[in-house]
């Protein structure tokens, strides 16, 4: 197969759920603008919660992804499949950090008065 026709093949594939697709860009892009906008920083945020939640929804991801496709974890058998799997499992946990990470931060940073907000993040 030519790689017009993986192409081909790949964007037939993506057309249904590009509009999932484009909804969860702009989920991601709010979820950081509004962050940076009120001073979120990787460096400056508190990470452990994140990373825990994260982790929850990536292992949810893993478990649940064959029941949306319309399969059966005991249908993952061969290397490829695993690999596709979690693949998609560290993909949904990086995702949902890169989301839950600035809401936390702006969760905390509201609930701090204003005079400590800004030694707390400099």
């Amino acid at each position: 197969m030519s790689l017009t026709g993986i192409l081909t093949v790949i964007w037939y594939t993506v057309q249904p759920l590009l509009w999932l697709i484009v909804l969860a860009l702009v989920v991601l892009l709010v979820a950081q603008l509004a962050g940076w906008l009120k001073g979120y920083r990787i460096s400056n945020a508190r990470q452990g919660l994140s990373w825990l939640l994260a982790a929850v929804t990536g292992v949810a991801a893993l478990l649940l992804a064959p029941t949306i496709t319309g399969s059966q974890l005991s249908m993952v058998v061969t290397v490829f499949d695993w690999v596709a799997l979690i693949g998609l499992s560290i993909g949904v946990a990086v995702y949902s950090w890169l989301v839950i990470n600035p809401l936390i931060y702006l969760t905390e940073n509201r609930a701090l008065p204003h005079s400590q907000r800004q030694r707390a993040h400099p």
